[in-house]
């Protein structure tokens, strides 16, 4: 099963790990006018946002139910000179923070197949998507990358939890 502690855990790992990015950011997509103050005093050139993930359910069989949970993250960059040709910079950082994101994405692909992250296991490669982003967050640009991950949920019924069973 998915456990969203253990997923923001992974992300932030990630970003402290990646060469490029300053800061990690699990982003409330709820409290936006909060989030843009919060990653202003962050004071970083880059960042890795989080979103939450959202759930569904994948049936094989009565017995084999999946959570099927879609991830996203932005991969950002601020605009150094807001005074400069804005054009060129905003090209300039779209190109790098791409590169950023196929790092990212081969990343996943590869610790999917490692026991320890269980929880993507059942990653779906071919739902990885990105699209560009920005300006958000007073002048930040950078992709958003959303992709699809299975995760076995047997669905049992916990009677110790239920007042009547």
């Amino acid at each position: 099963m998915i456990n969203f502690t253990t997923y923001e855990n992974y992300f932030e790992a990630l970003a402290t790990k990646h060469v490029a990015i300053e800061k990690f950011y699990p982003i409330d997509l709820d409290d936006m006018a909060n989030a843009t103050n919060e990653v202003r005093n962050m004071n970083a050139q880059t960042l890795l946002v989080l979103e939450a993930y959202a759930i569904g359910k994948h049936v094989q069989t009565s017995d084999q139910v999946f959570d099927r949970a879609t991830s996203g993250y932005l991969v950002l960059k601020k605009l150094t000179n807001p005074r400069a040709d804005v054009a060129a910079q905003r090209k300039a950082i779209l190109n790098e923070t791409e590169i950023w994101c196929n790092d990212f994405e081969a990343r996943i692909k590869n610790d999917a197949t490692l026991p320890r992250y269980t929880f993507l296991n059942q990653l779906q490669i071919e739902s990885f998507n990105r699209e560009k982003i920005g300006p958000v967050f007073d002048g930040y640009y950078g992709w958003r990358t959303t992709f699809r991950f299975f995760s076995y949920n047997p669905m049992l019924v916990l009677k110790s939890q239920w007042s009547d069973l």
